[in-house]
């Protein structure tokens, strides 16, 4: 009983870590413009998904299918946007890299 208690409450934590980290993020998508949309930018080429370096702080055309192969990758619903949730999972270590290592 004590197990499954513990179990719960730590699920439960943990569940609501992710709900906060999601709180830090603003909603990036076509035409968004910032320091934010670079750190993205770049974090996604440092994980394969850009093959260049050359990137700019401005979601244009050419990130949302970036965006969409990353949220595919890592089982994400296919959005194009990064919402908080996607870059909560961007940003953490569990983030699947474009040749599917983690």
């Amino acid at each position: 009983m004590k197990k499954c208690f513990f179990a719960f409450l730590l699920a439960l934590l943990l569940l609501c870590g992710a709900a906060m980290a999601e709180g830090n993020y603003r909603m990036l998508k076509m035409n968004s413009v910032g320091d934010d949309v670079k750190v993205f930018k770049n974090r996604l080429y440092a994980l394969g998904y850009y093959r260049t370096d050359a990137l700019n702080d401005i979601f244009n055309e050419s990130a949302q299918p970036v965006v969409e192969t990353f949220q595919y990758m890592n089982g994400l619903q296919i959005t194009g946007v990064a919402d908080a949730y996607t870059q909560a999972v961007l940003y953490s270590d569990a983030a699947i890299k474009a040749d599917g290592a983690p």
